[in-house]
């Protein structure tokens, strides 16, 4: 295979030429050519389309075809497109003709033509001739395959070159279809159909053709257009507006989004029902033609997908047929002819007939005509179906007998269509009674039918196809064609319907002239204006010269008869021109003649013109304002009124309503105000309030209320009264007017809206009022503007809502509240009060809590429909509310919800899981409530999104399950509504991922609610269409007929444009209107989601080479998903790099303002931020890098912390790194930064490997930068840094040695001698054999290093600062690894810390050195059983003088290293040691809080390797509570961020879990210092220690087990050594918080008070440290939160009887002492403590307990009381005897103790002893007694000797002078101060270990650092013991053997040099 490609892109002509041949034979031939056609593709591509030889490229082009016919056609067709990114314009030329080729021979039903449109249109621009040639020729190919389909796709294409392409496309179709001539292989050329013998007829021929033609739809062909997210933002709100100007924006910015040939099927639900609304009730013609062609729009490009819509508007679409207008009965018969072919003949046979049967002949006409226009298209159901066809041919004859002509006329056209169809022979015999004439004139009709379907046979399906232009009439005179139906500009001459705000509205000035029209003006039509000069000359159309003169002569007798006889001939005119009569009619005098009786006959005769015309604006113009004037006459004022009425019914009664006020309120007469505004009343009754300008009648009226005359004002308020809604603003008026119109509303109280009697659209009495109600709320609620009230919102109010104090809480809601109530309307511009305001909602403060909800519900009242933009800030904040434990609340909570949905509706609040993750996280409470809310809201809603519902199931089906009944009643019953807008199958599938357990619990509950589903509505008109199996559907769906209405839709893009009424162009406004104002990314929970889909490859892995369309189409996919500001959008993607520049600024100016956005988004920022990476452009990588740094310096600093994910790493570090090798210096400077701040996000352990891949890149920059890298982590990290085998790693590194670039050899070079100095000379075995050369060049780089290398004093780290939180992840510098032994030369000056430390690792990398102990094997048995806690402070020890250690002269010590040593000697300033001491382990400790759990592990390490050494530990003591508390929080990490994450590693969890734990218990063996931490420290630790012992996780790890033993031991260290008062405030506190917390576990409240026992019980012995008051104090403050009465209303108080219990020992052991320790409490009298106190002393007293203190002779007689030496001395014989050389000293010594204190009692000191031990003594004292019955002479004092003063220094025995020097030399020297013997046995028991694979590294196991832990306090002890032991009993015998103490120094010393 690999040889092919080899073949095509061979050098050699010749031998090319050859390849080809065979290349085309092995396509031809081979089966799995299709493996290589990539390959071959990109070869032919590069080498051979383009090239000189003829021959060479027609073989290019014969193998491109073969590629496709073996169905590659997808591979060739991609590689085609990628030459057209060639730089050589001949290779880009030929891409194209061979595209051209693929397609012509295959055709457009194999190769899908969009993509190929979208690559070549740029190419027309080209620069080369021939590219531009053959990119035309692809696209008038593309042409001869779809058609006219295809042009709405050029939009891309200049005018002149889309000229050229028309008269193209002109011939292509005279040249008439195309057909494929190559086909795949697994098609094949289709079947040929043989004539028959007899031959075949035409009509054969053309059915054959047909079919062919039909398999290849071009609509197909097309890609869909989504349309829905591309509405204007306000959409559904302008179409509510009451100004018909701001609904036809809507509509125009709709109609041309459905114009696209193909959409995207959606949710076009309310889409459709606004546009229904606007058809059905709309009063303006042109916004009902407007919407039904956005309809028409819809259901073109939607098809099958729009039926179940089309059922719902298609009765309503015949109904619209009364409209007389021919504009719209033009739309509406396109519309509902597209809707046809969806339905089908049956199902639209019950909406038909019922059409027939209308009492408006109009509609009758049209449904016949409509029918006629289906039965041509030949349906196949009526062959078969005879019912279907009676009841068709029963309705028609029908209406064949109506008196209307137009009716019988469309009757008889249909019952032609279906004769000419089905033929006389099967329609005639149905219709039995039809009379002769009535017959001969369908068969008239029938011969003029062409058939525009296909005739099938009997028993096929019907076909389903699109109607070209209905039946069509085929006329044999010549005539007077009609207009075709199908275009809209059959509407009156000269006449254009058009919008206000021209030059001539109502109430303004008359316009005269010829000018062209206004614009459009309250929905009424405009027409040319006509001069007086015309009129003149046009008069004798409707009157004769004579009459002309006799209207205006100046005897009014004269007038009244020419009125009378112009009267009649106007009532008598056919087509009456409407303007021309009006103008005649105001000739002068016109309006103005005084003589009534004339005045009144013109009046009438302009009620005429409106009832027979339609009235123009230029009507209006000619009758205003003169007609307004004349109602002030008394005589003609009702005729006044009335031909008002009849204009407003001819054009619109808004528009004539909003003339009249205006006009009459610019007159003086008072009379004619008031009449005007009497008219305006009246109107409203006739016409309805719909489409009412209510602003103009609320001017006029509160000018009305201002004037003086009474009759006016009087008329104002009748006007209110007729809508009362208009009084909410009118309350500014005087109080005696406020009372009037009162009593005018009062008097319309309980009576419904009027119904409309007059207008277009007149809805009877029987049909829904409630509409109309709204549509008036909602017209009045936008009278007055809505307020902006976010200049109020101050910081001050915001900050006192914040405020600690609740009284100034409290004000801050107060004055919200005033504003709220003063602004009445606001917008939803809130500042930033949401989230300060939705965090009052759950204040602690009940009171104030239900007043914030009441805030948000009044907030949403005042915002109206605008309130749903603040959602998803303020729904959350309620919903949290419903958690309350209050009623009142949860009460306020819901009725807040439910003001939501008034304002919005359910589906507005179903967004960004907001209920969801409210089920989620809330508590019971919350599912109760939220459910039941739900079972409420669910049954009203709809249309909602199902994804948000199918979120909310899993927290359903758990709380079916759920232990409160509540809960579960409230659950089980929200099923039902779930299912009925979910289904059945979809909750099904979701309970099908349930445990088997739960299942079976649900699925029932499933199954009972699917019983009460209500049945599916059937409409009771027959549709078996809708059952109709999918197939069928999918055939017929392949037949519709190509879209002929093209042209139409071309000529509606000028027309909306000379809407609009502007002079320029409306892009540069439509670019203004959609800037996105809101923010530029929002915090989300899609981002696991992302990973998880990602995780399961069901999207692509960010992972290419270079990024492919299909990559960046997912990134589209999911920002547009995340809701990433639109206009940001729209500048990451653009072509333009100046728009990229612009996002990167617009995203860096926001960087810092939302963090949780950023989080939630980082995913999406850094995978565009790789896109931009491969572009050229220097200034947006630089600005990108820059902005990176920005991002991952605000993300180090995030107090909360963040970590990359695995996955958002692998999508951006490889293209970081790619980067790096950039030419440009500050390209690379970025990119180094941005990796130094990535190791604060992630572990660089992890971020090694990713550099170590760079090292495979063939640019150099890129690698020498990479090695610094790596050498920069290895000398923070070691070489541990590389992961599990670093040797690997290192030999890789050590190649790139070799490289013949400077700069990678020396970084190379550098990297490795940094890991030298950390492994020294084991590094060389890790490279493994390099060159001579290179090994020369390492050895003397790190020679020089050795010299050159800076004195560092502390490598490990920065000391930490102090004041630094310790919750900040901010650790700047990396921690050496505890595995790295130090292999650095001459680095003098080293602290003794670091100089132990490297001793202690370099020891044990050694054979036979000491390991640690091996898999966690605690013997806790043995520990638990130990007996040596006898006393609070432990047996003393033997003290020494350690000045005279210290202030001796140093000993050198060697220290080896393999190959080379090197003498250092120790620190001479012991200040600046210890200063550098404790700076070390304060930063070590600092390191331990890391979310690298690595790190974390290291330091750990070194405190570990830091208490191995009894000198060292003592650094801890000042560092207790530092320690401490980096441990909780680091235990708090791993809980909360890794046990609840999938993607970690267990072991990794466990591994750090165990680490803590080891140094934890390492730490308590220290008694002394642990006695240092803090009460805060403690509780915070206990805290943990128990939440991690409750965690069920826990359990689970692999260990957990163990892990769980160690850490309960752990609990019993800190309650038994900590401080005794902290340790018990801490408990009690922890008490306190889980008492009545249902976040908290009852076994956590038991776990503490176990804890709390052990204390009571250990009170006696902690009495003299134990500080009461506090202890005092702590009990006061629980018993106040949680008094008696509390415990009264719970269940369970065990809290209590145990504070209880501790009281009463407190009281047994202090009595009355007790009450003087209340000095803390403020006021001890009104605490329930001090009687309780007083009671339990009392009660104690009489029992004797404290009447023992009374009597002390008798208590020493009943309790034998010790002595502290008597004590310490039997501690100290006890421990002799657990040792093994020492035993029989000890059994000795205690027998002669009992001896001399016969009453002396042993059971304390065997309390935790086992059985054996027990014996073990027994019989010892008994063999002592047998042996001799007494001590001998020589030990009688032994007693004497153990318990002496070991303090003393005059007459110390010899041999203990040589101890302590031996002491003093170990110390000096850095040995551990035990002795030689202990010490062997110490290391044969780790070689021992050693050999199990166990090391004391940073590394190995917890278990094995526990039990060294363990391990090495217990051989501490044991060696404190016996030196003790041993120097006691040296002084104790009579001959101590100086010399072989002296003997064994010199062995000790001889070894140690």
């Amino acid at each position: 295979m690999g040889v092919i490609k080899k073949m095509v892109t061979d050098s050699n002509a010749v031998a090319q030429e050859k390849g080809l041949d065979c290349v085309l034979l092995f396509t031809e031939n081979c089966k799995s050519a299709n493996k290589v056609v990539g390959e071959i593709v990109d070869g032919l591509v590069t080498k051979c389309v383009a090239a000189p030889k003829t021959k060479t490229k027609e073989l290019s082009t014969q193998i491109i075809l073969m590629c496709t016919e073996i169905e590659a056609h997808e591979k060739v067709i991609e590689g085609l497109l990628g030459g057209l990114a060639q730089k050589n314009p001949k290779i880009v030329s030929a891409c194209v003709y061979n595209v051209t080729e693929v397609l012509k021979g295959f055709g457009a039903k194999v190769i899908k033509i969009s993509p190929l449109l979208k690559a070549v249109i740029p190419l027309l621009d080209h620069r080369d001739k021939d590219v531009r040639e053959e990119g035309k020729k692809l696209i008038i190919e593309s042409y001869r395959w779809i058609g006219s389909l295809m042009k709405s796709q050029l939009t891309g294409v200049k005018p002149v070159q889309m000229t050229e392409f028309e008269a193209e496309f002109e011939k292509v179709e005279a040249g008439g279809r195309a057909a494929p001539t190559r086909w795949l292989r697994s098609a094949g050329p289709p079947k040929q159909e043989k004539a028959t013998e007899g031959g075949a007829d035409e009509g054969d021929g053309d059915e054959e053709e047909d079919s062919q033609d039909s398999d290849l739809d071009p609509y197909e062909m097309l890609d869909p257009v989504e349309i829905i997210s591309k509405l204007p933002k306000n959409f559904f709100e302008q179409v509510e507006e009451k100004k018909w100007q701001l609904r036809k924006e809507s509509l125009d910015a709709l109609l041309p989004l459905t114009q696209n040939p193909k959409l995207l099927p959606g949710d076009y639900n309310d889409l459709v029902k606004v546009l229904k609304k606007f058809i059905n009730k709309d009063t303006n013609v042109m916004l009902v033609a407007l919407a039904t062609q956005c309809l028409t729009g819809l259901v073109k490009g939607l098809r099958g997908s729009f039926k179940n819509l089309a059922n719902n508007v298609f009765s309503s679409l015949l109904e619209k047929f009364k409209e007389k207008k021919l504009n719209v009965v033009t739309a509406l018969r396109e519309c509902i002819d597209a809707i046809y072919p969806i339905l089908g003949i049956e199902a639209i046979q019950e909406d038909v007939l019922a059409a027939l049967k209308h009492k408006t002949p109009a509609v009758k006409s049209e449904t016949g005509s409509f029918l006629a226009r289906c039965f041509s298209q030949c349906p196949a159901l009526l062959l078969t179906n005879k019912k279907v066809l009676k009841g068709y041919i029963s309705a028609l004859l029908e209406t064949l007998n109506e008196s209307d002509p137009g009716v019988r006329e469309s009757s008889a056209e249909a019952l032609g269509a279906l004769v000419k169809f089905m033929g006389e022979g099967k329609v005639f015999p149905l219709m039995p009674d039809l009379d002769n004439l009535k017959q001969e004139k369908i068969k008239e009709k029938a011969e003029k039918i062409e058939l525009s379907g296909k005739k099938v046979k009997s028993g096929k399906p019907e076909p389903k196809a699109e109607p070209k232009s209905g039946a069509r009439i085929v006329k044999p005179e010549a005539g007077k064609p009609k207009p075709a139906p199908s275009k809209p500009s059959a509407a009156p001459v000269n006449k254009k319907v058009v919008k206000a705000g021209g030059a001539k509205g109502p109430g303004g000035v008359k316009k005269t002239g010829k000018g062209p029209p206004g614009p459009p003006s309250a929905g009424v039509a405009s027409e040319s204006d006509i001069s007086a000069e015309e009129v003149e000359a046009r008069a004798e159309e409707l009157i004769p010269a004579d009459l002309l003169s006799g209207l205006g002569d100046m005897n009014w007798k004269n007038r009244l008869a020419a009125m009378e006889t112009f009267k009649s001939r106007l009532s008598s005119a056919d087509n009456l021109p409407g303007l021309l009569a009006v103008k005649l009619l105001c000739r002068k005098p016109g309006l103005k003649d005084n003589n009534f009786q004339v005045l009144g006959l013109r009046l009438s005769a302009l009620s005429q013109v409106a009832q027979k015309c339609s009235w123009s604006q230029q009507c209006w113009d000619t009758v205003f304002p003169d007609i307004v004037e004349k109602l002030s006459d008394k005589k003609n004022i009702e005729a006044c009124k009335v031909t008002l009425f009849d204009i407003a019914e001819s054009c619109s009664f808004n528009f004539v309503f909003t003339g009249v006020l205006e006009g009459a309120f610019a007159q003086k007469n008072p009379v004619v105000k008031a009449e005007a505004l009497n008219w305006a009343g009246e109107g409203i009754k006739l016409f309805g309030f719909g489409g009412l300008q209510s602003k103009a009648a609320l001017e006029a009226i509160k000018k009305g209320l201002g004037e003086t005359n009474p009759a006016v004002r009087t008329a104002s308020i009748g006007l209110i009264g007729r809508g009362s809604l208009m009084k909410d603003f009118l309350e500014d008026e005087k109080p005696a007017v406020l009372q009037q119109i009162d009593a005018e509303c009062n008097k319309y109280a309980g009576e419904s809206l009027p119904i409309p009697t007059r207008g277009k659209v007149v809805r009877s009495s029987g049909e829904d009022e409630g509409e109309d109600e709204d549509e008036v709320e909602t017209v009045v609620e936008d009278l007055v503007p809505r307020k902006n009230i976010s200049g109020e919102l101050n910081d001050q109010l915001l900050e006192n809502i914040k405020d600690k104090n609740w009284k100034i809480r409290k004000e801050g809601l107060d004055k919200l509240k005033d504003i709220i109530n003063s602004a009445k309307f606001i917008t939803n511009d809130l500042g930033g009060l949401p989230p300060v305001l939705c965090s009052r909602t759950i204040d602690t403060n009940k009171i104030l809590a239900t007043q914030a909800l009441d805030l948000v519900g009044e907030l949403a009242l005042a915002m109206g429909p605008q309130t749903r933009t603040q959602i998803p800030q303020l729904v959350p904040a309620v919903l949290a509310a419903l958690a309350d434990s209050k009623n009142t609340v949860r009460a306020a909570a819901i009725a807040t919800l439910n003001i939501f949905i008034k304002e919005t509706s359910l589906k507005d609040i179903l967004v960004n899981e907001i209920i969801s993750s409210a089920l989620i996280k809330g508590n019971p409470n919350t599912k109760q409530e939220l459910f039941n809310w739900l079972k409420e809201s669910m049954g009203e809603g709809k249309g909602l999104n199902k994804d948000e519902l199918v979120a909310c199931l899993p927290t359903l089906y758990t709380s079916i399950e759920d232990r409160a009944a509540e809960v579960r009643k409230s659950a089980q019953e929200a099923v039902l509504p779930f299912m009925k807008h979910l289904g059945y199958d979809t909750m099904r599938k979701e309970a099908d991922k349930l445990s088997a357990v739960s299942k079976n619990t649900v699925m029932p509950i499933l199954e009972k609610s699917r019983a009460e589903l209500p049945a599916p509505t059937i409409s009771s008109k027959p549709r078996p269409v809708v059952t109709r199996d999918d197939s069928v559907e999918t055939a017929r769906d392949k037949q519709e007929e190509k879209n002929s209405n093209k042209p139409e839709q071309k000529s509606t893009k000028p027309q909306m444009k000379s809407r609009l009424g502007l002079n320029k162009p409306t892009a540069p406004k439509k670019g203004a209107e959609e800037m996105d104002s809101s923010p530029l990314y929002q915090a989300n929970k899609l981002k696991s989601s992302r990973f998880r889909d990602e995780s399961k490859l069901k999207t692509l892995k960010w992972n290419f080479a270079t990024p492919r369309q299909e990559f960046v189409d997912q990134l589209k996919d999911q920002i547009t998903a995340a809701g990433f500001n639109k206009s940001l959008f729209g500048m990451m993607f653009h072509a333009d790099f100046k728009q990229h520049l612009k996002a990167i600024e617009m995203l860096s100016e926001h960087c810092g303002t939302d963090i949780d956005g950023l989080i939630s988004n980082l995913d999406l920022l850094l995978k565009w931020m790789t896109l931009r990476f491969f572009e050229t452009n220097p200034s947006v990588n630089i600005k990108g890098l820059e902005y990176l740094c920005q991002v991952f310096g605000v993300l180090a600093e995030y107090e909360e912390g963040y970590m990359l994910h695995e996955l958002e790493a692998s999508a951006f570090l490889p293209y970081l790194i790619n980067k790096m090798g950039d030419p440009k210096d500050q390209i690379r400077s970025c990119c180094r930064t941005i990796l130094n701040l990535t190791c604060n996000l992630y572990p660089a352990s992890k971020l090694f490997p990713h550099l170590m891949n760079g090292l495979g890149t063939k640019n150099a920059k890129q690698r020498a930068e990479c090695l610094e890298e790596l050498g920069t982590h290895i000398r923070k990290q070691g070489v541990s840094v590389a992961g599990a085998q670093p040797p690997v790693a290192l030999k890789e590194i050590a190649k790139q040695i070799a490289d013949r670039d400077t700069g990678v050899r020396n970084a190379a070079l550098n990297a490795v001698t940094e890991a030298y100095f950390k492994e020294g000379e084991k590094l060389y075995k890790m490279i493994g054999n390099i060159p001579e050369k290179d090994l020369a060049m390492l050895e003397e780089r790190i020679k020089r290093s050795c010299k050159s290398r800076p004195q560092e004093p502390e490598p490990i780290g920065q000391p930490s600062d102090p004041q630094r939180k310790p919750s900040k992840l901010q650790i700047k510098t990396g921690m050496r690894p505890p595995s790295a032994p130090s292999a650095g030369m001459g680095r003098e000056g080293e602290s003794d810390i670091k100089l132990r430390l490297q001793q202690a690792r370099a020891t044990s990398a050694a054979p036979g050195a000491r390991p640690v102990s091996g898999v966690f094997s605690l013997d806790l048995e043995k520990i638990e059983g130990r007996s040596e806690r006898i006393s609070d402070t432990g047996p003393k020890l033997v003290e020494h003088n350690l000045d005279d250690i210290m202030n001796c002269a140093p000993v050198m010590l060697p220290i080896t290293r393999t190959g080379m040593q090197r003498m250092m000697s120790p620190e001479n300033n012991l200040a600046r040691c210890n200063q550098e001491a404790h700076q070390a382990v304060t930063a070590i400790i600092a390191q331990i809080f890391n979310p690298d759990i690595q790190v974390s592990v290291n330091a750990l390490g070194e405190i570990d390797e830091l208490l191995k050494h009894e000198t060292k530990a003592e650094l801890i003591e000042p560092c207790i509570d530092h320690l401490f508390s980096t441990c909780a929080m680091q235990y708090r990490y791993v809980v909360d961020s890794k046990m609840n994450d999938s993607l970690s590693n267990e072991k990794d969890i466990l591994r750090q879990l165990q680490f803590l734990t080891m140094v934890l218990m390492s730490v308590y063996g220290l008694r002394e210092q642990v006695k240092k931490a803090s009460m805060q420290v403690l509780h915070d630790l206990m805290h943990m220690i128990i939440s991690i012992l409750l965690e069920p996780a826990t359990g689970n790890l692999p260990e957990g087990g163990q892990l769980v033993r160690a850490m309960n031991v752990l609990t019993v260290k800190i309650v038994d050594r900590s401080d005794p008062t902290c340790v018990f405030v801490a408990l009690i506190k922890l008490l306190h918080g889980s008492v009545g917390n249902a976040q908290m576990s009852e076994k956590y409240g038991g776990l503490v008070m176990k804890c709390i026992w052990k204390c009571i019980r250990a009170i006696p012995t902690w009495l003299p440290t134990l500080d009461v008051g506090s202890l005092m104090l702590t009990v006061h403050e629980f018993l106040k939160v949680f008094p008696s009465s509390y415990w009264k209303t719970v269940a369970e108080d065990t809290p209590l009887r145990t504070i209880k219990t501790l009281l009463h020992t407190l009281a047994k052991v202090l009595g009355e002492d007790l009450l003087t320790c209340m000095g803390r409490i403020q006021d001890p009298n009104s605490s329930e403590l001090v009687p309780f106190i007083r009671k339990m002393v009392s009660t104690v007293g009489s029992e004797g307990g404290v009447g023992e203190t009374k009597n002390p002779e008798s208590a020493r007689k009943r309790i034998p009381r010790f002595s502290k030496s008597d004590h310490e001395a039997l501690a100290e014989i006890f421990k002799k005897i657990g040792q093994k050389e020492l035993s029989k000293v000890g059994l000795q010594e205690l027998y002669n103790f009992k001896q001399e204190n016969p009453q002396a009692d042993l059971e304390p000191f065997l309390a935790k002893s086992s059985q054996y031990f027990r014996e073990y003594i027994e019989r010892g004292l008994r063999s002592v007694e047998q042996g001799g019955g007494g001590v001998p002479a020589t030990t009688a004092g032994g007693r004497s000797s153990v318990l002496v003063d070991s303090n003393t220094t005059t007459g110390q025995p010899t041999h203990l002078v040589y101890l302590e020097r031996l002491k003093r030399l170990r110390a000096a020297g850095g040995l551990q101060t035990h002795d030689q013997e202990n010490r062997e046995t110490r290391e044969n028991m780790e070689t021992m270990e050693t050999k199990t694979g166990h090391t004391t590294n940073s590394s190995s196991g917890y278990s094995s650092g526990i039990s060294s832990a363990y391990s090495r306090r217990e051989r501490f002890s044991s060696t404190e013991n016996n030196y003790q032991s041993e120097s006691t009993g040296a002084r104790s015998s009579e001959a101590p053997n100086v010399d072989e103490i002296r003997k064994r120094l010199a062995k000790i010393k001889q070894a140690a040099f």
